[in-house]
């Protein structure tokens, strides 16, 4: 009796539909009868009730990637003569782990495909597997003299969908129940007869099925396919059939001639496969790669991602270096042309591709290539030579285009003298690689050349000269031309010898010099070539490649040799701090660069004393020290130490330079160029960046929240409001307030002794304990499970039993807590008279002591003290000590273990409780911590138990006086559910991963997100809930201290998560000129931002309403959210001026100022002060720029 056919499994890719007798008896064999479905979505025959075999990963085979085997002896079984025991088998692609493939591993091989659309198995192809898919090879049979002794039709179920949600990664390799390829003789003789049916075949063709199409144009269309053969994905370039005698046909020989003879020998260059024609088309079959540079170029990789460009530069010289060892020139190098592929080192590989314009050095002689890439030997002269370095010029204009350099692509670029002034601008910025920039291609650098410079030499294929050949008067005496040979002989064994080559050198100078001297010659030797280039000297006639660069600043047109006046020149204060030469005369004369950057010629500064010396202690300094930082990276630049009075970032990048310089006085005014200029030490913290319609306009420093602007943000608030921003007065100087000394610890460092004045002490034994009873029953402790209520008496009587073995960890842990709990609890005269930052001191000086041991004790002493730096603002400091608690957390098992769910247990049962309470506690901190300063999460959440405790689902918004078992559920800060959804936010839209998805991905990503956010606010007790915005003021009235304070932290969180998910749809590249409408803001990207800008005003109405209720204790902690919020609503109103709620977000930024003086502070210090004095000039600053765009946007109305 045939089995009962069920419905088609919801995890089935295809069906087996038998077409023969046996092939439905194997349907009915009780073997099988578990895969057995009614097929009703047959496009072949609808309306048909079929039963046919199930085929997907529900199978559970035994490899990884084989979805089901048909054999005597497979997940499908069929029983007859001349059937082997795996008979064939569907596999998945290894590569690609998209595309299924069917395998026949019968031993007389007696599989085949049958029907209009087959592409058989063929004789001569290295492996007997095919593609399988909704177009080619519907239909297989296996046995017998035809191979149609058992046939099948297969009949496909949303593959798509399916095939995307395929974990095939997860599946693992069953060691029980492996097989090997091969498969053992069969059962019965072989028939003497033909028992298979062949096809002849071509090993060198390819055989495709379409997937989809790249591109198209006037030359034809490219398209990804699928190698029916081997299962890989390939493109194809189908260029229609041109005549034999026309110039399309010269150039596809010449790409196929040339792309066939270089692409092995080099893995940049891309791989070729073959070219056939077909038809009306001619077909090259090259690698795929899944894009190319522009598509990274849209997402600002090079310009986040430092590194990145470095690879970039390295892997494409390598590419030019090896063209030119074999005399080719590509002529047509630029983004669209330069492919990428991802390694598993989590790097990127490029690779050339397009030879359709190269062609050999001897016969380059017509005019081809893409304008804004094109050399301008070749456009002022188009029958000039053409030499490989046409290529280096258009390397270095693409560079220039993906950096950004000196604003390349804002300039008019049309024409070619602006074009090839804003290539030297862009040159001069990035100092290391100007020589590939040099209009005059005699002066230009080489690939080889660059690589020697830049990268040691690495990759390089092209013979080096590193030493000319000595130039011989005619009219003078000098050596025979013998010695010269032997000379030269000698310098090309040296060459052969690298590591001793300078040594060599040297002594053939020497020898050299002297034979000069004896015989009064005057032929230019060796000694003097390598004088000039150890004391940096250029000969006449050759470029001048300085050791050192600054940063970012282009040099005058004026070169060394100028004639100077006798009197000193000295030069204006821009180009003196940037250590430039300055070309003004006088102080009535502007400089070249002042000039181009629209900027006053300002003499205003002291000189320093010229005895004073500036000592730097520093690994790398010195010469040699400045050689190994500029070889480092390309982009790697020094800038000038900054004082104070300069912008963050700007003092940042000061810190991390390797040479030193004068320091600026206090009273000179930092110019607006050097306060936009490129975010260096900030731009490696995607979070905390500030990005726009796909550019990045800055970040928001996680020292003290004050957000800092690129040029680009700069030029784009002039060309929006018609006035330069004022954001110099951001740094303003406070003689009481050292910003550097006030974001580290109050604490002294942990060896240094504390002053005894200051040294804090434990209170009395029963004062310790009243003040650990009394944050026992308060409900903070629910909030901040900081102890345990049996563990932390045990705890305070050993910080007063000096023989104690943990007599020094206790009093740390003790100290910590008197320093959290000090200003908590006013009212109580012993906690007010608590020093909380000498406690503090006091517990970190004793826990330098303990880092060797981890502890319970350690681990509540660790964050304690983190949160009493995150309480004073220190964000730096706090996130150390979070790291440290981390680590210990690890140590200790706390991510891995699982509590015990009584409570009536053992001490060790009551350590492993409290140990998971103190893993959450490290858990959200370092969420919230991630999101604060854009620094990668230290807790990875694949390597976690991330349960969550019993009962906290039922308990976790219930009032404090609720009681569970005797024992209260803790809160913990916010909600465990949301600190979950940070971490999955962090990764999937601000991790290095997230930087290169595509938009499709991201956007997709995006609202995921959102969806996973909403769902978590609807679970939210209705009296808790945020509202999904703010548009009246919030009624906290009728709630306890302590539940408004929930609401509060809830609402803040969430609005600041929709904006921090949302806002990564800046990423996206839409039109910021404020045409809401253009194309290239689409629907999807435009509704994110809108949402982004809601969550921000909701931000600011909130705080507005319940600025005045917060605890004085949290102001650094809530004064972190309304930044980002005006930076969101600014951009907006800048973006389109007269959208509706424009008038409404200007009122909100002027009253932002308002709010935070409204948040209620505990102690002011200078740091606040500074702090509020920051955020009042930025307020005031941004209302003032939105009011002149939205007047200048109704003018232009008018």
């Amino acid at each position: 009796m045939p089995p009962t056919a069920k419905d088609t499994h919801p995890l089935a890719l295809f069906s087996l539909v038998p077409t023969s007798n046996r092939a439905r008896a194997a349907v009915d064999h009780p073997e099988n009868s578990h895969l057995v479905s009614r097929i009703t979505d047959d496009p072949d025959h609808p309306g048909d009730d079929q039963r046919g075999l199930d085929i997907g990963v529900f199978i559970g085979s035994k490899s990884r990637y084989t979805l089901a085997t048909i054999g005597r002896c497979g997940d499908i079984t069929v029983e007859g003569a001349g059937i082997s025991r795996i008979q064939c088998s569907f596999e998945i692609n290894e590569d690609n782990k998209m595309e299924i493939m069917l395998q026949d591993r019968s031993t007389n091989q007696s599989t085949q495909f049958f029907g209009t659309k087959a592409m058989p198995f063929e004789l001569g192809r290295p492996h007997r597997r095919v593609l399988v898919d909704e177009h080619v090879n519907l239909e297989f049979g296996f046995g017998g003299v035809g191979c149609d002794l058992y046939r099948f039709r297969i009949v496909w179920h949303n593959r798509g969908k399916l095939m995307a949600d395929l974990c095939i990664d997860y599946r693992e390799d069953n060691p029980r129940q492996t097989r090997t390829v091969l498969d053992e003789p069969p059962t019965i003789e072989p028939s003497r007869r033909t028992t298979r049916v062949h096809t002849p075949g071509n090993p060198e063709r390819i055989r495709y099925s379409y997937r989809e199409m790249i591109g198209s144009g006037a030359f034809g269309e490219v398209w990804k396919v699928a190698n029916v053969d081997s299962g890989e994905y390939l493109a194809v370039k189908r260029v229609k059939r041109p005549h034999l005698q026309s110039y399309n046909h010269v150039l596809l020989k010449r790409e196929v001639e040339t792309l066939s003879r270089i692409c092995h020998h080099q893995r940049n260059v891309i791989e070729y496969k073959s070219a056939v024609w077909a038809d009306e088309h001619f077909e090259i079959f090259m690698a795929f790669r899944p894009g190319n540079v522009e598509d990274l170029i849209r997402r600002d990789l090079f310009i986040k991602k430092r590194t990145a460009a470095d690879a970039f530069v390295h892997q494409m010289l390598q590419a030019l270096d090896y063209l030119a060892s074999e005399s080719i020139i590509h002529r047509d190098i630029k983004p669209e042309n330069i492919l990428y592929s991802p390694m598993p080192d989590g790097g990127l590989l490029y690779q050339l591709a397009d030879f359709g314009l190269a062609n050999i050095v001897a016969d380059a002689r017509t005019f081809a290539g893409s304008r804004l890439y094109m050399a301008p030997e070749l456009e002022n002269s188009p029958a000039a030579p053409q030499t490989p370095k046409m290529d280096v010029w258009s390397l270095f204009v693409t560079l220039a285009y993906a950096l950004n350099g000196a604003g390349f692509r804002q300039k008019p670029l049309h024409d070619t003298p602006l074009r090839i002034k804003a290539i030297q601008e862009a040159a001069n910025e990035f100092r290391p690689l100007r020589d590939m920039a040099h209009v005059d291609p005699r002066e230009r650098a080489t690939a080889g050349d660059m690589l020697d410079r830049l990268f040691a030499g690495e990759g390089r294929t092209t013979r080096r000269n590193p030493i000319r050949a000595a130039v011989i008067s005619p009219d003078e005496p000098g050596p025979s031309g013998e010695r010269v040979e032997q000379e030269r002989k000698r310098v090309r064994r040296v060459e052969q010898r690298p590591q001793r080559a300078q040594r060599e050198v040297r002594d053939v100078a020497a020898v050299r010099g002297r034979r000069e001297q004896r015989s009064g010659g005057r032929v230019l030797s060796v000694a003097s070539v390598q004088k000039h280039a150890r004391q940096g000297e250029p000969r006449q006639g050759e470029p001048r490649f300085p050791g050192a660069f600054p940063v970012g600043v282009p040099n005058t047109n004026r070169t060394e040799t100028d004639d100077m006046p006798n009197s000193q020149r000295r030069a204006c204060d821009a180009c003196y701090y940037r250590k430039i030469k300055c070309d003004s005369a006088d102080v009535s004369d502007q400089c070249d660069w002042c000039r181009h950057h629209n900027l006053r010629c300002t003499f205003g500064r002291t000189r320093p004393h010229k005895g004073l010396k500036i000592h730097v202690t520093t690994v790398q300094d010195g010469p040699a020290g400045r050689r190994v930082s500029t070889q480092k990276s390309p982009f790697h630049e020094t800038r000038p130490r900054e004082s104070r009075t300069t912008s963050k970032h700007a003092a940042v990048d000061a810190r991390s330079r390797q040479t030193a310089a004068p320091s600026r006085p206090h009273g000179t005014r930092t110019s607006e160029a050097a306060l936009a200029m490129p975010l260096t030490s900030l731009d490696e913290t995607p979070l905390r960046q500030i990005f726009f319609g796909g550019q990045n306009f800055g970040a928001i420093d996680s020292q003290n929240g004050i957000p800092h602007f690129t040029l680009q943000c700069h030029q784009w608030i002039l060309s929006r409001t018609g006035q330069w921003p004022r954001f110099h007065d951001l740094d303003i100087h406070d003689p009481g307030y050292d910003e550097n000394t006030t974001e580290c610890s109050s604490a002294p460092v942990m060896s240094a002794p504390l002053n005894q004045n200051d040294k804090a002490v434990l209170p009395d034994q029963h004062i310790l304990a009243f003040l650990l009873r009394t944050f026992m029953d308060s409900e903070l402790s629910l909030i901040f499970p900081l102890v345990d209520s049996v563990l932390i008496e045990e705890t305070a009587r050993m910080a007063y039993a000096v023989n104690s073995h943990e007599y020094i960890s206790a009093r740390a842990c003790m100290f910590a807590f008197l320093s959290m709990v000090g200003t908590r609890f006013p009212d109580i005269k012993a906690a007010s008279e608590i020093n909380s930052d000498a406690c503090a001191a006091e517990a970190q000086l004793a826990l330098s002591e303990l880092l060797h041991h981890a502890s319970i004790t350690n681990l509540q002493t660790m964050i304690m003290l983190l949160l009493h730096e995150m309480l004073r603002g220190r964000v730096n400091t706090a996130s150390m000590y979070h790291a440290l608690a981390c680590r210990t957390v690890f140590t200790l098992k706390g991510h891995t273990c699982i509590p015990p769910t009584h409570y009536n247990s053992t001490r060790k049962e009551n350590e492993n409780r409290h140990l998971r309470m103190l893993f959450w506690m490290c858990y959200v901190l370092d969420k919230d911590i991630a999101l604060r300063t854009g620094q990668p999460p230290v807790i990875d959440d694949q390597f976690c138990n991330l349960t969550l405790p019993d009962n906290y689902m039922e308990t976790v918004f219930v009032d404090g006086n609720k009681v569970t078992k005797g024992q209260r559920t803790p809160w913990f800060p916010g909600d465990l559910r949301l600190s979950l959804l940070k971490s999955k936010t962090t990764c999937d839209l601000y991790s290095h991963a997230a930087l290169i998805k595509t938009d499709a991905e991201l956007l997709k990503t995006i609202r995921v997100l959102d969806e996973e956010l909403e769902s978590w606010r609807i679970s939210i007790p209705e009296d808790l809930r945020p509202g999904l915005s703010v548009q009246k003021r919030a009624n906290l009235d009728t709630m306890s201290s302590f539940k408004s304070m929930i609401h509060i932290e809830l609402s803040l969180n969430y609005y600041f998560l929709l904006n921090t998910i949302h806002a990564a749809s800046g990423r996206f590249k839409v039109n910021v000129d404020g045409n809401r409408s253009g194309r290239k803001c689409r629907f999807g990207v435009q509704s994110s931002l809108d949402l982004s800008a809601e969550a921000s005003r909701s931000t600011l109405r909130y705080l507005s309403t319940v600025a005045s209720r917060l605890y004085m204790e949290t102001f650094w902690v809530f004064c972190f959210y309304p930044t980002s919020a005006l930076m969101t609503l600014f951009f907006n109103i800048l973006h389109d001026p007269h959208h509706d709620f424009a008038m409404d977000d200007a009122e909100l930024l002027c009253g932002a100022s308002n709010v935070l003086q409204s948040m209620p502070i505990r102690r002011v210090t200078p740091r606040e002060t500074m702090y509020l004095k920051r955020m009042n000039i930025l307020v005031r600053e941004l209302s003032e720029l939105s009011r002149l765009a939205m007047a200048r946007q109704t003018t232009k109305v008018k």
